[in-house]
């Protein structure tokens, strides 16, 4: 096992190489594991899945990510990600629920991934998907608080193969775990597939499900999402689309006419 240069520094030294779920997890104190179950507001609640489907995308080391939970301190490295990136990490969860993974890891064919995020099969989506895996892999999150640190990919391992056109996936399994503390996750999921493919939509969806009451100012919403030109109309219309799948909310003004998205 190694250790980093802890020695330098006024904090106790970190573990690295270590993987959860190998034979040492038995080492990780109650507190440590509370910390590692990470409240889905940092990633439904926050700018690390942008309100948008990206057509470029910026390359980040330590980008500070906006959330709702300023008691934690979110960092990204990797290529920023968007709202198809999280399209793919649900289905990659939902099917990783469903089966009994082998090591930790899925198989999916790449046609049907595409067809559960895109509703097509094309090869010009499955590429999207591959490269989406890629991201997931590779990006880093890095969550912090008073006293720890937490570095994780949403992806633990994926393996990709050209010929057959299958993947190999395994959720981080911290993230399956945090994630399933929202009641009937599946069904979400899958109400979240029958949305129009529209980022803001789809963030406010994910955003009404987190399992947290709270009142986010509508000036807010921007910065909140990655999406920077939010024009009030739009989140109403949204929002209204989205009472017609149950969410709970509902958009109310002060005295001074500024609007707040509540949910409850």
């Amino acid at each position: 096992m190694l250790y980093d240069d802890a020695f330098l520094h006024d904090r106790e030294p970190m573990q690295i190489g270590w993987r959860y779920g190998t034979t040492d997890n038995a080492s990780i104190t109650p507190a440590e594991r509370q910390f590692m179950l990470l409240p889905p507001e940092l990633l439904f609640a926050s700018d690390c899945f942008q309100a948008i489907y990206a057509r470029k995308r910026q390359h980040v080391s330590r980008y500070p990510l906006i959330s709702a939970l300023p008691q934690f301190t979110s960092l990204f490295t990797g290529e920023r990600l968007d709202q198809f990136d999280l399209d793919v990490l649900l289905a990659c969860l939902r099917r990783t629920q469903r089966e009994a993974p082998v090591k930790g890891m899925v198989r999916i064919p790449l046609r049907e991934l595409a067809q559960k995020v895109s509703r097509s099969a094309s090869k010009a989506v499955q590429s999207r998907v591959r490269a989406s895996l890629r991201r997931l892999e590779a990006g880093t999150l890095h969550i912090s608080n008073a006293r720890y640190e937490f570095m994780f990919s949403f992806l633990q391992q994926v393996m990709i193969n050209r010929e057959d056109d299958l993947c190999l996936v395994a959720v981080h399994p911290m993230l399956l775990e945090s994630l399933n503390v929202i009641p009937r996750l599946d069904m979400k999921i899958r109400d979240r597939g029958a949305l129009a493919a529209d980022g803001l939509l789809r963030w406010l969806h994910a955003l009404s499900h987190c399992c947290s009451e709270m009142c986010i100012p509508q000036a807010m919403l921007p910065e909140l999402s990655g999406n920077r030109a939010l024009p009030r109309y739009r989140v109403e219309t949204a929002m209204a689309t989205l009472a017609d799948t149950g969410c709970r909310h509902y958009l109310g003004l002060t005295d001074t006419q500024e609007l707040f998205l509540c949910l409850r």
